[in-house]
């Protein structure tokens, strides 16, 4: 299974069920490494692979525009809170 497909798909709504089969405890969730084989996963499909390798890629883009615009913001925040700020001293 690539790393971002089985990320996505327990992330999911399934995955999410599939995990809470598997694991223990009430108040602090435990999932024991043992169980993990127990995990029920849909099968392969062709070309995860590449499906995989295009997950990845739109979570580095959407990680970097994420960046880009708390940047932007930051400094257009600053820009004009400065002045703001200077006028109370």
């Amino acid at each position: 299974y690539p790393a971002y497909l089985l990320y996505e798909y327990l992330r999911s709504q399934k995955g999410r069920e599939a995990l809470g089969l598997i694991q223990t405890g009430t108040t602090v969730r435990v999932l024991p490494s043992s169980q993990l084989e127990q995990l029920s996963l849909p099968s392969c499909p062709s070309g995860a692979a590449a499906l995989g390798d295009s997950l990845k890629l739109a979570a580095l883009r959407y990680a970097a525009d994420a960046a880009a615009l708390r940047r932007n913001y930051d400094e257009k925040r600053e820009a004009l809170l400065d002045p703001f700020f200077a006028s109370g001293r």
